[in-house]
């Protein structure tokens, strides 16, 4: 029998106050891509996105190498691995701190 892998939804505050209870677990986040830094050779691409219902703040940083096809104002389901808080300059050039999440599989 094949084992089945379950993505709870992660939530932006539970995420934010014990980021640790959360680090390398499974789960998944909904929003709306923010930001988009497409990456290098070095370095993944990353998404900023916003779950909040209104689509603005509760951000969390997602690196993900395969969903190039995603644009700013998408609406996204993102499975994957919560990894940590990341720190990265945000379309202002501003610092964010915010989790992160490796993603699996990113739908829109």
């Amino acid at each position: 029998e094949k084992a089945k892998v379950r993505y709870r939804q992660f939530i932006h505050k539970k995420l934010m106050t014990s980021p640790d209870q959360y680090e390398s677990k499974a789960g998944m986040v909904k929003g709306v891509i923010a930001f988009i830094d497409r990456g290098s050779e070095n370095q993944p691409q990353r998404l900023l996105i916003h779950t909040c219902q209104n689509n603005k703040g509760c951000p969390v940083w997602v690196e993900d190498k395969d969903a190039f096809w995603v644009k700013v104002g998408h609406k996204v389901s993102v499975f994957g691995v919560m990894i940590g808080q990341g720190r990265y300059l945000d379309a202002k050039g501003i610092e964010l701190n915010a989790p992160e999440i490796r993603a699996r599989l990113t739908t829109p």
